[in-house]
């Protein structure tokens, strides 16, 4: 006979199961891919901007091609610092440094007969966008590393109208050669890695979209070249 309180029922005892409602789960993120947002949230920023520098159609001696180098390095320079110290925090900076264009454009200069006083001298850009943070800086290497895929084109027009070649005045545009797919996969690669909330990846757009506001309203200060 059981000591038990309560008879044979001990013997019966079973633990309750866990309700499914009852289990605590991770939030699952249902937004679209960051891939798909970004060129889905800056389609109507980026193709503002293209419009607005009309490169082909602006551009069409050495002279406008050099001023279109200075003002982009006026934008690049002081936006490659900023990011260079979000970079250098978060433990991407390596990835960063191999992806630079200020030091491009800075050959590119020289080789077209500026000199050192000149660069110095190049008017910088105050307007950036905020780049506090890694979500910040992925939204800003967004815009600037898709600028790279047209780059190929770009320097096979400047080849046939001004003689401009990947190695005399156009290393901005060339970029990275032959292994510009290669970065650019990269790139993606690391956003859908880091973007892993809806609030990294509203971030994200948001700052690709400040980025892109921020380049058209500097053109637009100092005119397309």
């Amino acid at each position: 006979m059981s000591n038990s309180p309560y008879g044979r029922a001990d013997k019966c005892y079973r633990r309750a199961p866990i309700q499914p409602e009852s289990i605590v789960t991770t939030p699952v993120l249902t937004s679209p891919g960051i891939l798909l947002r970004l060129k889905r949230e800056t389609l109507e920023h980026h193709a503002a901007v293209q419009d607005q520098l009309d490169l082909f159609g602006r551009v069409r001696t050495l002279g406008d091609y050099r001023r279109h180098l200075m003002r982009l390095y006026g934008f690049y320079f002081p936006l490659e610092a900023r990011l260079a110290r979000i970079a250098s925090s978060v433990g991407f900076e390596q990835d960063f440094d191999a992806r630079r264009k200020t030091l491009l454009l800075r050959h590119d200069l020289l080789s077209l007969g500026a000199d050192q006083g000149q660069i110095a001298s190049i008017a910088l850009c105050l307007d950036l966008p905020d780049v506090d943070d890694l979500a910040q800086a992925l939204g800003c290497l967004y815009v600037l590393e898709g600028a790279t895929l047209g780059g190929q084109v770009i320097i096979r027009h400047f080849e046939q109208r001004l003689a401009i070649t990947a190695e005399d005045g156009g290393r901005f545009f060339a970029s990275y050669g032959a292994k510009v797919g290669e970065q650019w996969k990269a790139l993606r690669a690391m956003l859908e890695t880091r973007a892993c909330t809806v609030d990294m990846q509203d971030s994200i757009v948001l700052s690709a979209c400040a980025t892109f506001g921020a380049f058209g309203r500097w053109f637009e200060q100092g005119g397309s070249s």
